[in-house]
């Protein structure tokens, strides 16, 4: 989880909560990370055994219950290297589908990341506000 200041966390914390109420597939149970709250974690083997990751978007199947996605925010000052080296490239192994949200100024930065490190999210998805101030997710092309 990348180290926010309180504002940047509030600003992640938002966006977190705008995107997950977008998320409208009425086959998946969606439950949130944010901040620091464990609300759904997933646990994956490590080398000392068995770990816990938090995704900030946690998508299970709602009549069998299996795992069906994870998601990640990303904030302007997040999209980085060390974001994709700790989080994104396990994401991507923890459940069939990995979506990254980041935001639309930022989506050659974000590719360049994935790319480099191989990693192949199910999609990457840009946010942006328009000029008047209405909230757009949509799939990068």
């Amino acid at each position: 989880m990348a180290q926010r200041d309180e504002k940047n966390q509030q600003e992640h914390d938002t966006l977190l909560e705008m995107i997950s109420r977008k998320i409208k597939i009425p086959t998946w149970t969606l439950v949130t990370n944010p901040g620091a709250q464990q609300n759904a974690g997933i646990s994956y083997p490590t080398e000392a055994g068995q770990a816990l990751a938090y995704p900030d978007i946690v998508v299970h199947e709602k009549f069998t219950r299996k795992l069906a996605a994870v998601g990640e925010v990303e904030t302007a000052d997040s999209v980085t290297a060390a974001e994709a080296d700790s989080e994104w490239a396990l994401f991507t192994s923890l459940a069939p589908k990995f979506f990254l949200y980041v935001p639309a100024e930022l989506a050659s930065e974000a590719r360049d990341l994935l790319r480099r490190r191989r990693i192949r999210p199910e999609g990457l998805f840009l946010y942006r506000f328009t000029e008047r101030n209405m909230f757009v997710v949509e799939r990068a092309k």
